[in-house]
């Protein structure tokens, strides 16, 4: 039992560890306010990532990977599918990663932050609020 609580801290420890940062090749942009990279990430013979990371102050911190084999992706609808598939993981562990569970603020200077964190885009070079 005493060797197994330091290898449970340890495993838990391991998920916010730093990555190294994101190639040239990654796609950017920000989600629920952080900046995000995803790109593709080879694991193990035939086995690829998807790996997306997320910059906490000045480190790339891991938040998933789904992986696929290149056996899956022989074709282009088959490319296109998995994909759409990856990404669809993709957002279920981003939205449990950084989406934020706090309440929204109510009023005044709180609020317009929230609001200007949580509802503001640029869509066609305009301000949109959703």
């Amino acid at each position: 039992m005493k060797l197994l609580i330091p290898i449970l801290i340890l495993i838990a420890s391991f998920s916010t560890l730093a990555e190294p940062p994101p190639p040239a090749s990654a796609f950017r942009g920000v989600l629920y306010g952080y900046d995000v990279a995803i790109y593709v990430h080879p694991i193990f013979g035939s086995e690829i990532g998807l790996r997306i990371v997320y910059k906490a102050g000045n480190d790339w911190i891991y938040i998933a990977e789904p992986t696929f084999y290149i056996s899956e992706v022989d074709t282009q609808a088959k490319t296109d599918a998995k994909f759409v598939e990856l990404i669809g993981l993709i957002n279920i562990a981003t939205y449990n990663e950084l989406n934020p569970i706090s309440q929204e603020p109510e009023v005044g200077e709180e609020r317009m932050q929230w609001l200007l964190e949580n509802k503001l885009t640029i869509v066609n070079n305009e301000l949109v609020v959703n």
